[in-house]
């Protein structure tokens, strides 16, 4: 199409197939895009409106291939629906409106702006591609509909902040450069890129901070931290910039193998504060201990381990290394 379309009231565009090729496509009020397949070309404007009013429009469970631009304005949502946005193409967030539960892919050379947000942030789904994420100084609450997603591409925004929530796991592999904080609330967030931008990062119950990339200031209160990621390098190290901090309740998480453990690299101080610590072993022969006599052969006993292990405490100090030591009771492992 190329003329003008409009949804009034609660209109619904149901299971339409709609090529917007240059048109004016618009939701009023309460109407919805249902279920349809809307592809809005680089000529075409997708909008949910009236700019700075009371409509409630929704992007309902509906296919946005975008190449345009689409804007979602006064209290509009994207509710449920998968939104690609391609290069060149931009989706926009005014006044109260929201990216609801919806699926944002946003491609290279694409964008996702929600600076211009009157209000203090909203949600979305999941966000995934190469594409820019600009947060301005607003925080984005991310990750409902339990998705695991990666950016590859950068979130910035000055002030702006991150909310990991949901189930899924978020994997950010670029150099982001948003310098508000980073909540992680459920799931994991893996950080395989950089937030060494972001003023803290807190882990609270629930939820898992892993990677092999670099942070700033962290905490984790109740939460886990987990160096290493499978996309990343499986054992870290991860970076913390700044001081790294546990809460009693928390957990330090390593991974295991005969030839390597779980790294933490922190610049300033660490504090382990009573926090449990557990390692995942990866099947292999690990060397249990080596005796050395003046007047004997040394001596080293080899166990294979699948499971199980004793580990000492860590020393903890400023410019530290976490890693966990391996000493293994015979009574603990499988030989």
């Amino acid at each position: 199409m190329t003329a003008d379309l409009f949804f009034l009231g609660n209109a619904a565009a149901a299971n339409a197939v709609v090529n917007n090729l240059g048109g004016y496509m618009q939701f009023f009020a309460t109407s919805t895009a249902g279920n349809a397949t809307i592809i809005n070309d680089s000529a075409g404007l997708l909008v949910f409106r009236a700019s700075g009013g009371t409509d409630t429009a929704t992007a309902g469970n509906a296919t946005i291939d975008n190449s345009g631009n689409a804007e979602f304005n006064a209290h509009s949502t994207a509710g449920n629906a998968q939104i690609t946005t391609k290069s060149g193409g931009n989706v926009l967030f005014f006044d109260s409106s929201t990216g609801g539960n919806a699926q944002f892919i946003t491609n290279a050379g694409g964008t996702f702006d929600m600076s211009a947000l009157s209000a203090a942030g909203m949600t979305a789904g999941s966000i995934a591609g190469a594409g820019s994420y600009i947060l301005g100084a607003k925080n984005l609450a991310v990750g409902s509909n339990g998705l695991s997603t990666t950016v590859s591409g950068v979130i910035s925004g000055v002030g702006g902040s991150l909310t990991k929530v949901g189930t899924g796991m978020l994997t950010l592999s670029g150099i982001n450069t948003y310098t508000g904080a980073t909540a992680v609330n459920g799931g994991t967030l893996i950080v395989d890129g950089s937030i060494a931008l972001s003023s803290l990062t807190t882990v609270n119950a629930g939820s898992t901070l892993a990677g092999s990339g670099t942070v700033d200031t962290t905490q984790i209160a109740g939460g886990t931290l987990a160096p290493g990621s499978a996309g990343g390098s499986a054992f870290g190290p991860l970076t913390v910039q700044g001081t790294l901090a546990f809460t009693a309740a928390s957990t330090y998480m390593i991974q295991v193998s005969p030839t390597s453990a779980g790294l933490t690299n922190v610049a300033g101080a660490a504090t382990l504060g009573g926090a449990t610590v557990n390692a995942v072993f990866l099947p292999g022969s690990y060397v249990d201990k080596k005796v050395h006599h003046p007047h004997r052969d040394r001596r080293t006993r080899r166990h294979h381990v699948q499971s199980g292990g004793r580990f000492q405490q860590p020393e903890l100090e400023g410019n530290t290394q976490l890693r966990r030591q391996r000493r293994f009771p015979e009574h603990q492992a499988h030989v």
